[in-house]
């Protein structure tokens, strides 16, 4: 048994749930990726996966197992990549993941003055707002707002993620300006949703956190229609302060100020923070990916 091949062909099937798509994927029989697996089993004296005719699926045993290999196989990927491109002219593809919103306000401006700077480097950004591990999964960098993240990983922070409440002068002119926290509930809210939550408003009035009183005229979870509907007069918005910074909303919206500041999220020290795993910055296209974001957005 080659066990390297044997861990490349588990990790697969595991995912792929198949062996078949296994055998296409490597370009051979479906008999080998079975006779690799068993052997693999056999050293192990463990059975990872279940099979029947029409299902393959990870025993518990072999979802364990899995992880640990998947994160055995991404530092050995990284390893062999640090080698052939060391010293090397920044270059290859270079696989960016970034929350949807800061992506289109904050990256996408700045991609073309990247590539030109380095011809040779081929951008494969996801605009993506799932949680992406970049211990495991096929990413060099990722862009995430949040609180401090994983210590396992670098995290340079590049940008504040606070709000401001935000209405355009349509909204102001039918429903009037709010002064208060307690005007609020006179008024109508587009908030925000993340993969696991709305944000509603908060707000900290001598040291008591509570949730504000308003009305929703909608909740997405796209920031391109918040905007929009925000735009067009709809409701008050809470706007992430680098959107302003990045003059990706039109003219018409004025930032208000009421009595107490509000929030998203009870967690006020919030930012966005560039990740990325420390050996990979040896590699010369995240080097020279991480210096050019850094400089960039932080300075901004």
């Amino acid at each position: 048994m080659d066990k390297l091949k044997a861990l490349r062909f588990f990790e697969h099937v595991g995912k792929a749930a198949s062996f078949s798509d296994t055998a296409r994927h490597f370009d051979i029989p479906v008999s080998s990726v079975t006779r690799q697996i068993q052997a693999l089993e056999e050293e192990l004296g463990a059975r990872l996966l279940h099979r029947t005719t029409r299902v393959v699926k990870l025993t518990e045993i072999g979802e364990i197992y899995l992880q640990h290999c998947s994160q055995i196989l991404r530092s050995l990927d990284n390893a062999d990549e640090l080698i052939v491109n060391y010293r090397s002219r920044p270059s290859g593809v270079l696989r960016i993941s970034c929350s949807s919103s800061y992506g289109e306000s904050r990256i996408l401006p700045i991609l073309s003055e990247f590539e030109a700077l380095y011809p040779e480097i081929i951008i494969d950004i996801d605009l993506t707002d799932k949680v992406v591990d970049i211990m495991r999964d096929s990413v060099d960098i990722a862009v995430r707002a949040g609180q401090i993240p994983d210590e396992r990983v670098v995290a340079k922070h590049i940008d504040d993620n606070n709000f401001s409440l935000a209405a355009s002068d349509a909204y102001l002119q039918r429903y009037g300006t709010p002064l208060r926290i307690e005007d609020l509930s006179e008024h109508r809210a587009i908030f925000f949703r993340t993969s696991d939550q709305v944000l509603h408003w908060q707000a900290n009035i001598n040291g008591r956190w509570r949730q504000v009183d308003i009305r929703p005229a909608l909740i997405t979870s796209s920031p391109r229609l918040l905007r929009q509907w925000a735009g067009e007069g709809k409701g008050l918005a809470m706007m992430p302060n680098w959107v302003w910074r990045s003059n990706s909303l039109p003219a018409g919206f004025r930032i208000l100020e009421l009595d107490y500041p509000l929030y998203v999220s009870r967690a006020t020290q919030l930012g966005i923070y560039l990740l990325y795993q420390r050996p990979k910055y040896a590699v010369p296209k995240v080097k020279a990916a991480v210096d050019f974001l850094v400089s960039r957005l932080a300075r901004d």
